[in-house]
């Protein structure tokens, strides 16, 4: 339809190109997922939590780097010889990446390079079980 930069019922937004209306339409996602994120504290379904850990991410917001630090002390009331693991997970609760290492190494790197701006949890689980989540901001 040759319709671009013409008012259309009651759009919000007029592009007059393709890339502007995309470009529009990418921002509002972005801005709606933040938003509903304020609404949600934290991941819904958190089956098998166990204790919590607290746990760092560096830098958050990510403000462009390519890597995620998590920081982690499991204290003596955790079992310090099983693996930790680290799941990346957006907004629709997927597991968009995934990492593990030996419980004493205290972190973990990821390379967050090639993910797309938005909300993400990190969810630290030792054994099968959530021991933390954070929100992460990319």
């Amino acid at each position: 339809y040759p319709i671009l930069g013409q008012q259309v019922g009651r759009n919000a937004f007029v592009g007059n190109t393709y890339g502007e209306e995309i470009a529009y339409l990418r921002q509002w996602l972005i801005d709606r997922a933040i938003w509903m994120d304020g609404k949600i504290d934290q991941i819904s379904d958190l089956e098998g939590v166990a204790e919590e850990v607290e746990f760092t991410l560096s830098p958050n917001p990510s403000l462009g780097s390519s890597e995620l630090m998590v920081i982690y002390d499991l204290g003596s009331s955790l079992s310090s010889a099983t693996e930790v693991t680290i799941h990346l997970v957006d907004q629709l609760g997927r597991v968009v990446q995934s990492s593990s290492a030996p419980a004493s190494f205290g972190r973990i790197e990821l390379n967050v390079d090639q993910l797309p701006t938005g909300v993400y949890y990190v969810q630290l689980l030792q054994e099968g079980k959530t021991i933390g989540v954070k929100k992460w901001l990319r």
